[in-house]
């Protein structure tokens, strides 16, 4: 598969632009999403949780863009699993051999937007679109290992997002 949200190989990236590959888990009663997206040629993942209006002008706003390709829900990990992976795979934690690390002392590596959001299950199930997906590709021991985490704030910022 290879998306312009995926691409890594600087001969084949078109133009300076980031391009994300983008995933969202929406719990469609409340006008909620937690959000997930990474520019998978620097290894920087963006983080967010949003509530929006029930005209979903917040999501419209953000999503304008018409080159976005979704993930399909198949594909997510749901929280839980999400939280496992991560634990299981030690993404953020050098593995040890011979032993296994505990739960408490492979999170306490775990960056710190992921912490921050590791309650909300909707931005973990979110990430978790990310992971799967990018497992796929082989690619997510390398982005993720960079422990490039951000907490995105749509509001506030100045540029538009292009979207995969």
């Amino acid at each position: 598969i290879v998306t312009p949200g995926t691409l890594v190989d600087e001969k084949l990236l078109e133009g300076p632009e980031s391009k994300y590959l983008l995933t969202i888990k929406e719990d469609a009663k409340n006008s909620s999403y937690g959000v997930c997206f990474v520019d998978t040629s620097t290894g920087e993942f963006n983080l967010a949780y949003w509530i929006d209006d029930a005209q979903r002008g917040l999501i419209k706003r953000n999503l304008s863009n018409p080159l976005m390709s979704p993930l399909t829900s198949e594909q997510f990990f749901d929280a839980q699993k999400t939280r496992d992976e991560l634990c299981f795979e030690q993404y953020f934690h050098k593995p040890v051999f011979g032993s296994k690390p505990s739960t408490d002392k492979i999170m306490a590596n775990w960056p710190e937007v992921v912490l921050y959001f590791n309650d909300n299950d909707l931005v973990m199930s979110a990430l978790g679109g990310c992971i799967s997906y990018l497992r796929e590709l082989h690619l997510d021991k390398d982005l993720l290992s960079l422990k490039n985490f951000k907490k995105w704030d749509s509001l506030n910022q100045a540029t538009s997002l292009l979207l995969d």
